[in-house]
Formats: C-alpha cells, sequence, structure tokens
C-alpha cells in the first residue's frame, strides 16, 4: 500500500471480498450499509464528515476495525493489501506515462475544441489565400458588436480556431454541460454567489425556527428507522448512532422492531404509550387530566369478601333488605340478577349517600375480575367469623385485596354466637398486618350480626369514613364524558336475548348510545336499575342492566360508548384480532430475559407446599434471593393443591406459581394454559432456589430438546478423493436435512454421532431430501461407512423449562 492513501471504500471492499458468491445486487446492498456504518464510526470519533472516498490515517483506520470487529465484521489486513494492489494493479505509474509518445498528439484534442466544432466548417487551412481577409477585419473593426460581455470565452477562441468566419457566418454554440468533461467547469460565478447567499438565508430562517418536541408518543408496532425519528422529530443520523451505541445496527430504511422503538424512545426522554395502553387510559380514565370544575363525586364500589360459611351472602341480603325494603317476594329477584346494587345511607355527618354493593361475594369473583384487567372495587370488606377465626380463604381473601391495592375493613360477623371470641380472631389478624383502631393500628373493624341485623348501620357509616378518609381524591368522575365500565354479569336471556349487567365507572350511559363492550358492539335500546325500573341515563358508580347488543359479553370485559356505530365496530373487530393471537403471559424465562434487559425489578410469586410448614420454609429460602437489583415478592403462600384461584391471582398479579410436593387440577391446569400462567412444580428445595436464582441473575436458559427428523439407509458407499466416501442413501422415513446431527448406527449400536456436512441429489446440493428419494450423505471427519448402515437425523429445539425435576 505504498504509495496510495486508505479510503473508507477499500475497508468496505475488503470486508465484503469473501462475499463474491453473493448475488451483485445483494453485495452492493450490504456494501452500502457497511459504508454508511463506517462514515457513522468516524463521526463518533469526532472526526470531520466524511464520504466513502475520504482517506483515513493508519490511526483511525485501526480503531474502525476494531470496532467492527466487536460487531462481528471481520477485515483482515491481507484482504486491505490485496484491495489495494488490485486497485493500483489498474492504473499504470507515472514513470510509463511519461516516455509513452500517444499522449502529446492527445492534447491538442481537448474537449473544448470538441464543443466549439458543432457544425461540419470546411478546413481553415484551404481558405487563407485570398487577399480580402485583411480588407474583411477593417470592415469589421468599426461595427464590432459582438464583443459583448455575455460570451467572453468565444472572443478568445474563435479567432484562433475559426478565423474571420465570425462576423461572416454566426455559428450556433452548444450548451457546455452537455459534455461530461465539461461539467462544473462553466457554472457562473454569480449563481455560486446566489446559491450561497440563498443557503445562508435558509440557515437563518431554519436558526429562528423553533420545533417543540413532544413528550409522550404513541408507538403501537413496528416501524422503520425513518418513521422512528419523524415522530421523535429528531435527526436520523442521531437514532442511527444511539442505536449503534447498543450494539444494534440499522439503517435508515430497516425496521426498528417494537420493544428496540419503545426502550430507545424512552433512553432519549419520551413518554412511550402502546396501543393497549391507550385503550386503557381510555377505559381507565385518569382524573388528574381532568378540570376540577368537571369534577364530581361518585360512590365507592365495595366488595364482600371472606371464608365459607362466615357470612358473607349473608351480609349482603341484610343489607339489601333493610335499605332496600324489599318483601319476601322480591327476595333473591332482581338484585341478584343484576350483579350489583346501590343503598342510601346516612353518613357520619348526617348526610345521605349512596353505597354501591357488588353482589357477587367472595374473591374468587374479585379476582377474577381483576385477571381479565377490569379494576371494580374501591373498598374491599373483610368477613371473618368471631366464632371461627382466620381460616385459610380468609388469609387469600387478604392477598387477593393487598394485590389490588384497596383498603380493607374487618366485619367481625356473628358476635351474637355462643363460642364467639371477638378479641381472639382480631389477635389473629394482627399476624397478618392487620391491626384494628382500637388496638392502636389503623384498620377499621366493625362487629356486627348479619342474622339479627346488630351494627349494619355502623358498618355502612365507616364504609363511608373509609372512603373519604383514603379515597376522597380518588371517588370522583367526570359525568359530562362518554361512558366506560365494566361488564359485570351477562346471560342469553328466552325473552330479551343478550342481556349485559354493567357498571359504569366513568361518564355517562344514556339510553340510545352506540357502546362496544369486549369484541361486541351494539346499541342501548332499553336500560333498567337495580330495582327493575326502566332508565334514561347511568351516572358514574351506577349499576345498570342493558339489552341491544347482538351477542352475550364475557364477565370482566371492558365497555365504552363510542360517538358512532361506526367507531364501536371498528374496535370490537381490533379487539377480536387481539384475541385471535396467540397470547403467551410473564414466564420464569421471560423474567430472566427482562433482567438481562434491566427492564424488570420484581418478581411475583405464588408459593402452594404439602403443608403450611414446608410453604414457610420454601418462602424464607426465597425471601433470601432478593438483590439490590431484583425483589422477590410472594404474593401468596398457602398449602394444598394448586387451584383456579391461585391461577386467577396469578394472572392478575403477573406472578409465577412455585408448587413443593403438589399437583395442579384439572381446571386450573387448563385456565394455565389459556391465560399463560407458569406453573413449576418442584420436589427439593435447592432447586427452587437455583432455578430462581438462575432467572434473578438473568441466566436460565430454555429446556433443549432431540427431535428425530428421518432416517436414511446405506445402499451405496462411492469413493472420492483420498480416502472419502459418500454414503448413497434411500430416505426410509421422515427426512433428512443438512448441517443437522447425524446418528450412524450398525447392528444396533451407534458408531457415529456428528454433523451432515453435505447432502446431495444427484450432482446438486440440496437442503432436504423427503421420504423415498435417493440422496448422498457425507460427514464431518468420518469416513468409516458401509453398505446397510442406518442414518438418524436428528435436531435440537429450545423450549421454555416447566420445571427441573
Amino acid at each position: 500500500m505504498t504509495g496510495t492513501k486508505l479510503r473508507i471504500y477499500d475497508l468496505v471492499h475488503a470486508a465484503s471480498s469473501s462475499q463474491i458468491d453473493e448475488d451483485e445486487k445483494v453485495r452492493k446492498e450490504k456494501q452500502s450499509d457497511l459504508t454508511k456504518l463506517i462514515v457513522t464510526i468516524c463521526s463518533e470519533l469526532g472526526f470531520p464528515e466524511k464520504t466513502a472516498s475520504s482517506s483515513i490515517d493508519e490511526e483511525l483506520k485501526n480503531k474502525i476495525i476494531a470496532l467492527l470487529d466487536k460487531q462481528g465484521i471481520k477485515i483482515s489486513m491481507d484482504n486491505i493489501i490485496h484491495t489495494a494492489k488490485t486497485k493500483t494493479r489498474g492504473r499504470k505509474p507515472k514513470a510509463e506515462k511519461e516516455p509513452e509518445p500517444p499522449p502529446e498528439p492527445v492534447k491538442p484534442k481537448s474537449k473544448l475544441i470538441i464543443v466549439r466544432r458543432i457544425k461540419p466548417t470546411p478546413p481553415p487551412v484551404e481558405q487563407p489565400p485570398p487577399v480580402v481577409i485583411p480588407e474583411v477585419e477593417k470592415k469589421v473593426e468599426p461595427v464590432k458588436l459582438d464583443e459583448k460581455k455575455i460570451t467572453p470565452k468565444l472572443e478568445l477562441q474563435a479567432p484562433k480556431r475559426l478565423g474571420i468566419s465570425l462576423p461572416l457566418q454566426p455559428f450556433r454554440v452548444a450548451k457546455p454541460t452537455v459534455v461530461p468533461s465539461m461539467m462544473g467547469r462553466t457554472k457562473r460565478p454569480h449563481l455560486k454567489k446566489s446559491s450561497a447567499r440563498h443557503k445562508e438565508k435558509e440557515k437563518k430562517e431554519e436558526a429562528t425556527v423553533t420545533i417543540e418536541k413532544p413528550v409522550t408518543i404513541t408507538i403501537a408496532s413496528s416501524l422503520s428507522l425513518k418513521e422512528l425519528a419523524e415522530r421523535l422529530i429528531l435527526p436520523e443520523t442521531e437514532i442511527v448512532k444511539h442505536l449503534f451505541a447498543k450494539g444494534i445496527i440499522r439503517t435508515v430504511n430497516q425496521i426498528v422492531e417494537h420493544e428496540i422503538a419503545v426502550t430507545c424512545a424512552k433512553d432519549l426522554g419520551y413518554e412511550v404509550i402502546t396501543k393497549e395502553e391507550e385503550q386503557e387510559n381510555l377505559l381507565q380514565p385518569d382524573i388528574s387530566k381532568e378540570l376540577e370544575e368537571d369534577l364530581v363525586p361518585r360512590s365507592p364500589v365495595v366488595t364482600i369478601m371472606g371464608h365459607v360459611d362466615h357470612g358473607k351472602t349473608s351480609l349482603l341480603d341484610a343489607i339489601r333488605e333493610t335499605k332496600l325494603k324489599l318483601t319476601d317476594q322480591e327476595k333473591g329477584g332482581i338484585t341478584q340478577h343484576i350483579g350489583a346494587y346501590q343503598v342510601e345511607v346516612t353518613d357520619y355527618d348526617g348526610k345521605k349517600r349512596k353505597i354501591t354493593f357488588l353482589d357477587t361475594p367472595g374473591h374468587e369473583a374479585f379476582t377474577a375480575l381483576r385477571a381479565r384487567g377490569a379494576q371494580v372495587t374501591d373498598i374491599a370488606v373483610l368477613v371473618v367469623a368471631a366464632d371461627d377465626g382466620v381460616m385459610p380463604q380468609t388469609i387469600e381473601a387478604i392477598d387477593h385485596a393487598r394485590a389490588a391495592s384497596v383498603p380493607i375493613i374487618i366485619a367481625l360477623n356473628k358476635i351474637d354466637k355462643e363460642g364467639a371470641n371477638p378479641d381472639k380472631v382480631l389477635g389473629q389478624l394482627t399476624e397478618h398486618n392487620l391491626l384494628i383502631e382500637d388496638y392502636g393500628g389503623k384498620t377499621v373493624c366493625s362487629k356486627i350480626s348479619a342474622k339479627k341485623r346488630i351494627n349494619l348501620d355502623d358498618l355502612l357509616t365507616k364504609i363511608t369514613l373509609v372512603a373519604d378518609a383514603e379515597l376522597g381524591l380518588k371517588l370522583r368522575a367526570n359525568p359530562a364524558k362518554l361512558a366506560t365500565g365494566v361488564v359485570i354479569e351477562a346471560e342469553l336471556s328466552k325473552e330479551k336475548g343478550p342481556v349485559a349487567h354493567l357498571l359504569v365507572q366513568g361518564g355517562t350511559l344514556k339510553k340510545a348510545d352506540c357502546i362496544v363492550a369486549g369484541n361486541i358492539a351494539g346499541r342501548v335500546r332499553a336500560m333498567f336499575d337495580n330495582t327493575g325500573c326502566e332508565v334514561e341515563e347511568a351516572p358514574p358508580s351506577c349499576p345498570v342492566e342493558i339489552i341491544g347488543l347482538p351477542d352475550v359479553p364475557n364477565a370482566g370485559d371492558t365497555f365504552q360508548a363510542t360517538k358512532n356505530y361506526q367507531e364501536a365496530k371498528q374496535i370490537a373487530s381490533e379487539r377480536l384480532l387481539k384475541q385471535k393471537e396467540t397470547k403467551r403471559a410473564f414466564g420464569l424465562a421471560d423474567f430472566a430475559l427482562k433482567v438481562k434487559e434491566g427492564q424488570i425489578h420484581e418478581l411475583n410469586i405464588i408459593i402452594k407446599a404439602d403443608v403450611h410448614g414446608s410453604a414457610e420454609a420454601v418462602s424464607k429460602e426465597v425471601l433470601n434471593l432478593s438483590t439490590n437489583e431484583v425483589l422477590v415478592k410472594p404474593v401468596h403462600i398457602g398449602s394444598g393443591n394448586i387451584s383456579e384461584n391461585d391461577v386467577n391471582l396469578a394472572s392478575s398479579t403477573g406472578a409465577i406459581i412455585i408448587g413443593f410436593h403438589v399437583s395442579t387440577d384439572v381446571n386450573a391446569q387448563k385456565i394455565a394454559d389459556e391465560n399463560g400462567v407458569d406453573i413449576r412444580i418442584y420436589d427439593i428445595i435447592y432447586k427452587i432456589t437455583e432455578d430462581l436464582e438462575k432467572a434473578i441473575l438473568g441466566l436460565l436458559e430454555p429446556e433443549k430438546e432431540e427431535v428425530k427428523l428421518g432416517t436414511a439407509e446405506v445402499r451405496k458407499v462411492i469413493l472420492y478423493g483420498k480416502g472419502n466416501k459418500i454414503a448413497g442413501s434411500y430416505v426410509t422415513e421422515g427426512k433428512i436435512q443438512r448441517n443437522q446431527i447425524a446418528k450412524v448406527s450398525r447392528g444396533g449400536k451407534i458408531i457415529y454421532e456428528g454433523k451432515i456436512d453435505n447432502l446431495k441429489r444427484f450432482k446438486d446440493d440440496a437442503r432436504e431430501v423427503q421420504i423415498n428419494f435417493e440422496c448422498g450423505i457425507s460427514f464431518e471427519g468420518f469416513n468409516d461407512l458401509e453398505e446397510g448402515d442406518t442414518i438418524e437425523c436428528w435436531t435440537i429445539i429450545e423450549k421454555e423449562r416447566t420445571s427441573l425435576t
């Protein structure tokens, strides 16, 4: 490379010298991408802006080669030297050019002469004899109007080449820009100045214009780098540099994956909203974005939770009967069908207020709604029997309420029953961090009797007290907006058709509104309240029954009112397409990947063991795995087999279920498969900690499994080269693929296990050969082949680990 300067395109040709066999178009595209990458590297290193023909010194060359090597692009010095030699080999050295005679006669043939000879004229040598030449010159001198400043070059060159013919016969001059050799030589200087001034004006205008960048952007799917730069209002080069710093190489027209685009936008200081989050924001409106004058108080929504036979249903019936004043014929009628009802109570200030109760007692229904994405409840009332105490389902209810981050009110029921010991029960609740106010804690408690109707008003008053004290600012809504809410229940009635029971959470639902519930779009034909009376509109926190939907939605689906029916149909179709896509929830392998990328810092776990003591032991070992970066958080600890409730809780909290010496119920496994909940069963505690530790460190790898592809029989051994053998084979089962694992067996014993090197059909290379076809197979470093040998083709697939046992 002596005597020549190394340029950027030399490095590009050296890097692509090993790709000669590729298609020319593909190779040129790769060279173009690599050139852009090297130019980006030079600008990153602080060098002036360069192009493909820019020269680089030895220091810059070494830095570029080192950075490309980190990206997996290998450039050897031999390739660079070979490229430089082939470049200099094409042109002759100066020493050879000087002694050669041909260059001298070529010099008079300047390209300017070709331009001037536009029309054929007789050679000027034949016309000099006449004596008229000087006379014509004298006549022309006084009337010399052709000496204009417009064509100064013609005045200088016309007499030399054309003589006196200039005034006698005018000729046409071609545009100099037509000839490639004249490109750039005849540009007028005043044009350059004007263009330069024009550019300066544009720069000043650009400097004065200030573009406001958006704080939040919406990225719904994968997009090109150019589109991402337009949304971020940033130069494309800045996006390329940012991705390159993370080890991701993308050009302007290449696609940037959705996750990479979201991460890039967040790193650059933007708040990113995905399409799903945008829909959720519409369904769960943020009251902080509403004007204060538009917000009005709404009723709190209460759910009754607790253990079996502790009086949940009795309490709901008692409140409904006393406040709604139902007769015996009306009991269990309208209110039980609508799934929710409102009662009017007197609060601690003596004011009349309303409370909405969900008529779906139990944490199962509570968590089922949350598992489908519906955050309905504002307050959870935990019913505990004074004669029974804290039971397993009581603990589950506490965990479910805490996972939902809702306030808990304790309703200590059956205080009138013999054997009731309220103080003992309250002492048991302190073990679960529920210390009541009478003992110096913060948990509100009311001692009641649902059957005897004792202290029901006290419980309702304390519900209003908690609503004002802890949820005062949250229990507000804007009734002027379009309605949003949740489907509590739905059924197919013989008289009315599809019937949906809705709970309005925001806005006001009106008769004849177009709504979309789940993936079903329709119009509200009629609307009834919890007493069975037809109403025209439903404000926030009001439960209603509607008819008019073409099909029955699912309980827990969210609904929203739209401006017109076309918009409702479009939203419903988008949700339907989303449901058809394969849904995969969060697993331990996904958690390991997120930890490795630094995107997650908390692992929720549900622990189920055969006995409670084992569950406590497992939880202690799991808690010790928490680090400064990742927090391991047990959401629920219990004993017994893994049930549907555990799966629902895991689905709503994004948790992983760890089972120790237990099994999974059939229905629970079915729901887990549908919702993608990760269930892992273990027999040894240290295997649990080992698996979780790998996940926390981001090192959990998927399981590898060998899958048999096919079998072939060796029918003839073909010799070629120096001792090399090809197995002429016939595929008897499945298929044989090149570059897969081969197992050669003879007499039932495997004599070789390695890689299939070459696979041919006659003289052509083949990627795979199907059953009942002949082929030639060779292996890496193995030639001990005989007729009758059996060749099995295997491949390795990776799958997510579900258990280490």
